[in-house]
């Protein structure tokens, strides 16, 4: 009985130790592995914006709210001519208004009453084109007196259906061109003179939301 006791003690005292070198080969592998595997990269903090003074401040107020000259309920267009005079389009009542570089009212012009200022762009030569329900006119900056007009028709007969312009440096312009018959919408470039000059067509392939926004 003493002999198998003392066997007994040795087997567990020998697994305990087998025990023991596993958890130490295993700690050291695990050791190893952390070593060389590639770390994993830090997340980069991204600095949030703040908001500055300078962010979007408000440099000149036109105008306020009302119906009388240097007041608008609807102005839905503006443009700045070279020596940073302002134009602003009044839609309900088809005038144009006038403030000079730090935003004093100046004078007003009435357009015609039966079609509706959609777009303004002021030239270098003292014009300003308006375009009223699709036609382009072209006024005279100082007296509001017509002094030209943009005329187009398209091979399908649509005449006259303008929308967004830009003035070119050399005196031209740049405007979209509405197509109702095959319902596209191109790009007119026209000459200081006038006239379309070039057509890039089908310039809108699509269109999300309504042309008001």
């Amino acid at each position: 009985m003493p002999f198998v006791f003392i066997g007994l003690c040795i087997l567990v005292l020998l697994l305990i130790i087998i025990d023991i070198i596993f958890i130490i080969i295993r700690a050291d592998s695990v050791a190893f592995i952390a070593q060389t595997a590639t770390p994993w990269p830090s997340p980069t903090l991204v600095p949030s914006a703040m908001p500055t003074s300078e962010y979007a401040s408000i440099d000149i107020t036109l105008g306020s709210e009302g119906i009388t000259p240097g007041k608008f309920k609807k102005a839905n267009s503006i443009a700045v001519d070279q020596d940073g005079f302002f134009y602003v389009g009044y839609y309900e009542v088809n005038r144009i208004q006038l403030f000079d570089p730090a935003g004093k009212f100046i004078t007003q012009w009435n357009l015609n009453p039966e079609v509706h200022i959609r777009h303004l762009a002021v030239d270098y030569s003292g014009g300003i084109y308006v375009n009223q329900s699709g036609r382009i006119y072209r006024y005279d900056r100082k007296t509001g007196e017509q002094i030209g007009q943009v005329q187009y028709r398209d091979e399908e007969g649509d005449k006259d259906d303008f929308d967004t312009l830009v003035v070119t440096p050399d005196g031209g312009l740049v405007a979209a061109w509405i197509n109702h018959t095959l319902e596209i919408d191109n790009i007119l470039i026209i000459d200081r003179s006038r006239k379309v000059v070039n057509i890039i067509e089908k310039a809108v392939s699509g269109q999300m939301g309504s042309v008001e926004t």
